[in-house]
């Protein structure tokens, strides 16, 4: 079998992307997964660019430029958001979810700690009740002082 060779990505200017650099495998499968991975982030990406863009009034002003900048922390903190829910609790704590994320980068053998201002909280937490409105109980979002809502 010849080995196939999959195309180089660049984390820094793609945030979020899987760390896939040049490589050579022998495996098709493993090429067609890192693929199609890389396929289901980029139409991921932007359906959630597109939820925060048309639900711009329940997020900080900020937050539609921060997200494509940190989609990595987006996407751990839905992993362990479904980890929470699957193990069947139907209320918790963002910003606990967002603590563990701190602390398992600070223990991971890398050099990327999440740096997460604690503000963006609850805007994750608004976006994980959007992306998947069965588990919209599982956060509790209050309304926020200079929003439509609160008028």
């Amino acid at each position: 079998m010849n080995p196939l060779t999959i195309p180089a990505y660049n984390v820094a200017t793609d945030p979020g992307i899987v760390d896939v650099t040049e490589h050579t495998l022998g495996d098709r499968a493993v090429v067609q997964h890192v693929r199609d991975h890389v396929t289901r982030h980029w139409r991921d990406r932007d359906a959630l660019l597109a939820l925060v863009t048309n639900n711009a009034e329940v997020f900080r002003d900020d937050f539609a430029a921060w997200l494509p900048q940190n989609m990595a922390v987006w996407v751990a903190f839905e992993r362990e958001a479904h980890k929470v829910w699957n193990r069947g609790r139907r209320h918790y704590s963002a910003r606990t979810l967002v603590e563990v994320l701190r602390h398992e980068s600070a223990l991971a053998d890398t050099d990327r700690d999440y740096k997460i201002n604690g503000n963006v909280v609850p805007d994750l937490a608004r976006l994980y009740r959007l992306a998947h409105p069965e588990r919209a109980d599982l956060f509790e979002c209050r309304v926020m002082p200079c929003s439509e809502r609160a008028a």
